[in-house]
């Protein structure tokens, strides 16, 4: 338990570096020893956490999925509340747009992906298929993307509404 416990402290120490380096210059400039020396630990303990810098951002937007799915198994799971669910987390999550910007957001839509597949699987109709599910999926990241493009002018929760409504018109047919 002590361990996981000096893990934990380890990464957020390396993740506000990481965030206060990324207020002083661009995210190219900063190197993974700047970070390490920010954080105050080696360069090896970064190397343990994480493969590159995106994923110090990765692993905060998944510290949030996962906070926010304990609020969303209180409520009853529906593809609207998904989708809800998924615009706030995009909306709330730290330099969303870095990963827009670094052509990224395919890393980030892949991390939402692994973790809430099953709960996208749950909503949708038992007869979807996989190559179905699979399509709802990738339009679920396009129309994501775009919004993000568009500097995420609408709130999250008519993005979710239109997100849903689109998806239903193709389960619809």
């Amino acid at each position: 338990m002590k361990r996981i416990k000096q893990i934990n402290e380890s990464k957020e120490l390396i993740f506000e570096a990481y965030m206060q380096l990324l207020k002083e210059k661009k995210e190219e400039d900063i190197t993974l020893t700047e970070i390490a020396e920010t954080a105050g630990v080696g360069r090896m303990t970064i190397y343990r956490h994480f493969k590159e810098k995106e994923d110090i951002l990765l692993y905060k937007v998944q510290q949030y999925y996962e906070v926010a799915r304990l609020q969303l198994q209180d409520k009853k799971l529906s593809l609207l509340a998904l989708m809800e669910f998924r615009y706030e987390l995009i909306y709330k999550s730290p330099n969303i747009e870095h990963f827009y910007k670094t052509n990224k957001l395919q890393a980030l839509f892949d991390a939402f992906r692994t973790i809430y597949s099953s709960d996208i699987m749950t909503v949708l109709p038992s007869s979807i298929d996989a190559y179905t599910a699979a399509f709802i999926i990738s339009g679920m990241d396009a129309i994501t993307n775009l919004w993000i493009q568009n500097g995420r002018v609408e709130p999250p929760k008519q993005m979710a509404q239109l997100t849903a409504q689109n998806i239903e018109k193709h389960l619809s047919k």
